[in-house]
């Protein structure tokens, strides 16, 4: 099972203030999950917060002991599990299951490759998108012109935000503002995440085979 070691308490943060800190090593492996805007409402956003956090606070071993790291990852796994479900079966925001708005998607996301990353791994949701990266193509590069998350993120939902707008007739957000960032630590939970990516139309029952899922890739 995959190991949120990042847990959902920071991520559902993000949705209520964008100037929290972000841990963006040069050259790691990056898993990030972005969504559709308004695909959670923020009355139940705040609800799992506050559950989260109880949970959070009921933890009756030491402080960052082996016992207390292992108790924070499984609530963060059982919370940001709420939240992936949500989105799997309850959101009605849809965009992302018209082809020519998921093409849009692909297209930006290996805009930069074998330049500023290496796509591991993607999966393209109805209103949600996974995509796991190698970073470490940029290692090559002088500090001062290396490219983080924040800045290829910033520049694919804003270009793809406009195009798909285009395409669908509307205004406003497309995307929502923040995601769920996390760095990868070793080559066993790669292969867990990557898994976890390819198996999300099954789980949310849209395809039976992982393969049978038109925006799913992967290197393995």
């Amino acid at each position: 099972m995959l190991q949120f070691l990042f847990t959902i308490m920071e991520h559902l943060q993000t949705y209520h203030k964008r100037n929290l800190p972000h841990y963006y090593p040069h050259g790691e492996k990056i898993f990030v999950t972005f969504r559709l805007a308004n695909t959670i409402p923020q009355n139940l956003l705040v609800e799992w917060i506050e559950q989260y956090q109880n949970e959070l606070n009921n933890i009756k071993a030491p402080t960052n002991s082996a016992e207390h790291l292992q108790l924070r990852d499984d609530i963060g796994k059982r919370h940001f599990g709420r939240y992936d479900k949500y989105l799997d079966q309850e959101s009605d925001i849809l965009y992302l299951q018209q082809p020519e708005i998921a093409e849009i998607v692909k297209e930006a996301l290996l805009y930069y490759e074998n330049n500023l990353y290496k796509t591991l791994a993607y999966c393209i949701m109805p209103n949600h998108v996974h995509w796991v990266f190698d970073t470490s193509i940029q290692l090559n590069k002088p500090v001062d012109e290396y490219k983080n998350l924040s800045i290829f993120m910033k520049s694919i939902k804003g270009y793809t935000g406009k195009k798909c707008n285009e395409v669908l007739g509307k205004t406003g957000g497309f995307w929502q503002t923040e995601s769920y960032d996390r760095v990868i630590r070793s080559d066993k939970e790669l292969e867990n995440i990557i898994n976890y990516v390819l198996n999300n139309p099954v789980k949310a029952k849209l395809v039976e085979n992982s393969r049978d899922w038109v925006y799913n890739f992967s290197i393995l």
